[in-house]
């Protein structure tokens, strides 16, 4: 057996790995992102538009942020 063959056999089996170690992490960024979306829908069109989006932008802008950054918007507003 080669070197290439046997790892061609590995690989799937490092991916499905990785995806079952991830996954809890991927659902919490996805609460994450709901949580966020709810709290910016709960501001007014003035406060949105003071922070420079607009009501039909949220979950563009929430899907386009790193989520260190959504975390730190949460923890900021007390939504922890």
């Amino acid at each position: 057996m080669s070197a290439i063959s046997s790892e061609t056999r590995i690989r799937p089996l490092a991916r499905w790995v990785r995806g079952l170690a991830s996954w809890p992490y991927d659902i919490l960024a996805y609460w994450q992102r709901r949580e966020l979306i709810k709290t910016l829908r709960e501001l007014s069109d003035h406060q949105l538009r003071d922070i420079g989006l607009r009501r039909d932008q949220i979950e563009t802008a929430v899907n386009g942020v790193a989520d260190s950054d959504i975390s730190r918007f949460l923890w900021e507003s007390g939504q922890r």
